[in-house]
């Protein structure tokens, strides 16, 4: 909404009515311009079905993950779900049951999650990344520093094809 007002009432001529309602429209296509550009951006970066990061984003947020852990000599780790006899699932009650299936083990991993991790569906496989000590409930684990570039280079996509 926009006001244009004044104390005098022969301020505003009628030609200034229709200049503000002009301002008004382009604000407004600009407004609603950006936010749809915001959610090509927001669905170009997340499953369409489950909602969770896509591969590319948890590449990405992989890699910092592990830059971080390097950067800080940390840790950082990544669990990979596989939902066992999820193709004769999918063949015995149908691509819908599988689809619940993958959007409720989705759902109940993102919201156990710490705030610095990311839950990404690979493929079929729902996945996680995260730094276990960043999260104050998290179990220390230290994993041989050698550990961490073998775990990158199984999740890069060369290695995945």
């Amino acid at each position: 909404m926009l006001v244009v007002a004044s104390i005098d009432p022969q301020a505003l001529r009628p030609e200034d009515e229709g200049f503000a309602k002009s301002i008004a429209n382009v604000v407004g296509t600009a407004i609603a311009r950006w936010r749809a550009d915001a959610e090509v951006a927001r669905l170009g970066l997340l499953d369409p079905l489950t909602g969770l990061a896509n591969r590319p984003l948890f590449e990405n947020r992989l890699q910092q993950a592990l830059d971080r852990a390097r950067r800080e000599q940390g840790d950082a780790a990544v669990l990979f779900v596989d939902v066992d006899g999820f193709g004769k699932l999918n063949d015995g009650f149908g691509y819908r049951t599988g689809d619940e299936v993958l959007v409720g083990v989705g759902s109940r991993l993102a919201g156990v999650l710490a705030h610095d991790a990311t839950a990404g569906v690979w493929r079929a496989t729902i996945s996680r990344c995260s730094r276990p000590a960043s999260h104050p409930t998290a179990r220390r684990s230290r994993w041989p520093s050698e550990s961490a570039p073998r775990c990158a280079s199984r999740c890069s996509p060369a290695a995945a094809s």
